[in-house]
């Protein structure tokens, strides 16, 4: 076994929890529809961190050429993928037997813990991005420092502004980045 296959099966079992975190959430949620009061925010905030998890997955495809793994980029690795961990179950609300499940004001009480978690897991990618980067290892350095740094001023407006508008914009921009993240990187793991 690989380094890399070491450190992308121990990857792949904290992603997995994470995608069951979030499904299972999803799933309670659509079993008592009747009884949610819809957040657009939140609902956008969800999609961000369900396909941010299948796309930084995905992403780690890239690294399969690298012949080092320091302790270092072991951690690092590992340290992402946890807090893309805490991104879902942050954002993922508990559903109580009875009762509405007003999605509105999870998101008024709880938006700065998921938004938290999103904007640090984009400033740790781009942390991995410029310490296992440079073009001669990763071709797409530029894209994902790009994503990164976009992300993370959108994660700054949904976080200090709480203005509906601000929510709304950092959540459906967030949702459309991550959503053409995920598609591109699935599409060049595909290739």
């Amino acid at each position: 076994m690989s380094a890399f296959e070491l450190v992308f099966g121990m990857m792949s079992i904290i992603t997995s929890l994470a995608l069951t975190h979030i499904l299972a959430g999803f799933v309670g949620l659509l079993r008592n529809t009747e009884r949610i009061r819809f957040s657009a925010p939140h609902a956008l905030w969800a999609w961000s961190a369900f396909v941010s998890t299948i796309g930084n997955w995905a992403s780690y495809w890239e690294l399969r050429s690298l012949t080092s793994w320091p302790a270092w980029t072991v951690l690092l690795t590992i340290m992402l993928t946890i807090v893309q961990y805490v991104f879902c179950s942050f954002v993922t609300p508990e559903v109580p037997t009875e009762g509405t499940i007003d999605l509105v004001a999870f998101h008024q009480r709880e938006y700065h813990r998921y938004i938290f978690a999103a904007g640090a897991l984009v400033g740790l990618s781009l942390v991995f991005n410029l310490a296992l980067g440079g073009a001669h290892l990763y071709a797409d350095w530029w894209r994902d420092s790009a994503f990164s740094l976009a992300g993370g001023a959108l994660a700054l407006l949904g976080f200090f502004v709480s203005a509906r508008w601000a929510q709304i914009f950092s959540a459906a921009a967030m949702a459309a980045l991550l959503t053409y993240f995920t598609i591109i990187t699935c599409n060049i793991v595909a290739a």
